[in-house]
């Protein structure tokens, strides 16, 4: 092959191929043993991609259970048994609430949160139910008109840069001057421990802010900034990722050429609260599951992985054989 941008093949070129021949009774057997060791290895790959899809079912139906109060025993249930008090998801939120109003400084006059509009109330003892606005400072995205790339400078992500099930890529992202970026930020700005909602062409995905060095994120990702302190972020992390969340999400999204979330809907998406006891033992039971997960899905990769290269050397080994005698253009 040819060329650096893009690599090419010349028609000469392919014509000047050369292949292995030998007779055909014995190309006939080759093929028939191919065959048979192909299909075989195609129905372990299909064994493999039913597993990957039924891993991803069962992640879905963990973080379900994580904030439908299924996954672990609820506050209420341990305080009756134990003969005590506790703090309630309602209590919490009022103590966030205070805590957003005190957060406020600087951000002007400080109007408070509307409440949840919830029809279906049903939650476990000791919930309640918030909107994502009460739970956090800030929820913004970006100016619209996009900024003149730069060789050099400082990165401006958007949603083609989200990797995995966490990751963000900020080494292939768009680089955009100093300049852009403080005005970007007059609005918004990304900072450790926010959360990134993708709200255009791909929606839904959700990112933690895990670095302390400068960025900006277009406008297909939303900035959400938690109030500091109280709903842990992991577990929001939990609930934007998980049915309850997710739902709403395909309820409200604009399904045009590109789809497209407003930031009006994902401030009133209602989150449930549980006691901030409760919180903690469903990160850790959510952590001990999802640990287990990635350790099979790792190895699901590797077996796929596996799989390629041995369909490559079986027709290394078919074809770059000692009987394979001659060769033809």
């Amino acid at each position: 092959m040819s060329g650096v941008a893009i690599t090419r093949l010349t028609l000469k070129k392919i014509k000047d191929l050369e292949i292995p021949i030998v007779g055909l009774d014995e190309q006939q057997q080759v093929v028939a043993e191919l065959e048979k060791q192909f299909s075989r290895l195609d129905e372990a790959v299909a064994n493999l991609q039913r597993v990957k899809a039924n891993l991803k079912r069962y992640k879905a139906s963990v973080l379900k259970a994580a904030v439908e109060g299924r996954l672990v025993e609820t506050e209420a249930s341990i305080a009756q048994r134990e003969g005590r008090t506790y703090e309630t998801g309602e209590q919490l939120l009022q103590s966030t609430l205070e805590a957003r109003k005190a957060q406020w400084v600087g951000r002007g006059k400080y109007k408070p949160p509307e409440p949840p509009q919830v029809s279906d109330a049903s939650l476990p003892e000791g919930w309640a139910w918030a909107t994502l606005e009460q739970l956090h400072l800030q929820i913004a995205d970006v100016d619209h008109k996009m900024p003149k790339a730069q060789e050099s400078g400082i990165p401006y992500i958007s949603t083609k840069d989200f990797f995995g099930d966490e990751g963000i890529d900020f080494s292939k992202a768009k680089l955009i001057s100093a300049e852009d970026y403080e005005g970007l930020c007059r609005k918004v700005k990304p900072e450790r421990g926010d959360l990134l909602l993708s709200r255009y062409g791909t929606v839904g995905e959700v990112r933690e802010v895990c670095v302390d060095e400068p960025f900006q994120a277009s406008y297909s990702v939303a900035i959400l900034k938690p109030v500091r302190g109280f709903v842990p972020i992991r577990f929001l992390i939990a609930a934007l990722r998980s049915d309850v969340v997710q739902r709403q999400i395909k309820r409200d999204v604009r399904a045009t050429a590109q789809p497209d979330l407003g930031l009006a809907h994902i401030r009133q998406f209602v989150v449930p609260v549980p006691p901030m006891a409760e919180q903690l033992r469903i990160l850790e039971e959510l952590d001990r599951q999802l640990s287990i997960l990635r350790g099979i899905e790792t190895e699901v990769e590797n077996n796929l992985i596996r799989a390629q290269t041995l369909r490559q050397s079986t027709l290394s080994k078919a074809f770059l054989t000692n009987q394979l005698q001659g060769t033809v253009t």
